[in-house]
Formats: C-alpha cells, sequence, structure tokens
C-alpha cells in the first residue's frame, strides 16, 4: 500500500502524489479502514495495480479536489459500511470503474466529475447505498450509473451521458431512488 490508516487512526493527507505503488493484486494507492477518519485534498492518486483509494469497515472522512485516475480495477471504492464525503474530484480514466460502492457501503458523492472510465462511471453492488447529487458523469465505456445486487441509494440532480452502454441501469432487486 502506499498509505494505510488503520485501528481507529486520523490522517490528512493534503497536496500528495501518490502512484505506482506495489504489483501485488491487493495494492491501493490508499486504505482507510477500522473505523478511521481521514481528510484527503488536493492529491493524486494514479498507477495503482488495484484500487486508488478504498475506504472500508466503517471508514469516515473527507474526500475533496483530489484527481484519481489510471488505477487499475477501480479509482475509489467505499466498502463495508464505510460512509465518507466525496465531493468536487476528478475520478477518470480508469481502466475499470471509476467508483464502486459495494458491501453496504454509503457516503454522499457530490459535485464530481466522473469521466472517461473503462468500466462504468460508478457502479453500486452488493447491498450499496449512497447519496450522489449533482455530479457529471460522461464519456464512460459501460453505464454511466449501474445500480445492481440488491442496492439502492439516492440519486439526484446528475448529469450522466455519452456512456457506450447507457445512462443508468437499475437491475437484479435493486431499488434505488432516481
Amino acid at each position: 500500500e502506499g498509505v494505510e490508516v488503520v485501528d481507529g487512526a486520523g490522517c490528512s493527507l493534503l497536496d500528495n502524489a501518490i502512484f505506482g505503488n506495489g504489483t501485488e493484486a491487493g495494492d491501493a494507492g490508499v486504505v482507510v479502514e477500522g473505523g478511521c477518519e481521514v481528510v484527503m485534498k488536493g492529491n493524486r492518486v494514479y498507477d495503482l495495480n488495484q484500487v486508488g483509494v478504498i475506504l472500508k469497515e466503517r471508514a469516515t472522512g473527507l474526500l475533496e479536489e483530489n484527481d484519481l485516475f489510471r488505477n487499475r480495477t477501480a479509482n475509489l471504492q467505499i466498502s463495508s459500511r464505510a460512509a465518507p464525503v466525496v465531493r468536487k474530484n476528478l475520478i477518470h480514466d480508469c481502466h475499470g470503474v471509476g467508483v464502486l460502492v459495494d458491501n453496504q457501503g454509503e457516503g454522499e458523492i457530490r459535485d464530481n466529475q466522473i469521466y472517461a472510465n473503462q468500466g462504468d462511471g460508478v457502479r453500486v453492488s452488493a447491498g450499496g447505498r449512497p447519496n450522489m447529487t449533482a455530479n457529471t458523469v460522461y464519456d464512460n465505456k459501460g453505464f454511466g450509473v449501474r445500480v445492481e445486487d440488491s442496492s439502492n441509494g439516492k440519486f439526484d440532480a446528475n448529469e450522466v451521458f455519452k456512456c457506450n452502454l447507457g445512462a443508468i441501469s437499475v437491475s437484479s432487486r435493486s431499488d434505488p431512488t432516481v
């Protein structure tokens, strides 16, 4: 890992470049877990072997004005009841999914630019339930927003356009508010 915040710790990451860390399958740029809180502002997180930033296991915090790009599986993953505030970020050019909210991940995703990802712009699965407001999601190779596998959440005032498979897909017992 590039940065790992665990066991209830708090951390501020300001104006860093976090890139190219590790070659193992699980390597990520930033991992926040175990009830920790992080403040990330003005960082560039890119060229990671797996996920750029992952918040899991009830992690919280603020991710603001970061540039997350060119990571392998996801630029940002919110998982296992993590509930961060994610706003005013550029989330783009991932080899996989721009934002993945899964395994009952939550949080507020607001005012982000999510674009040019090889998979979906945003994928919500396995009981994920984010509140997504006023994001611009475009030019992704998959769906702009995909909600699947018993997930829900609230999606309000987002602009979703020019995605190869369509703007929004809802399937598999999911019931989001759109």
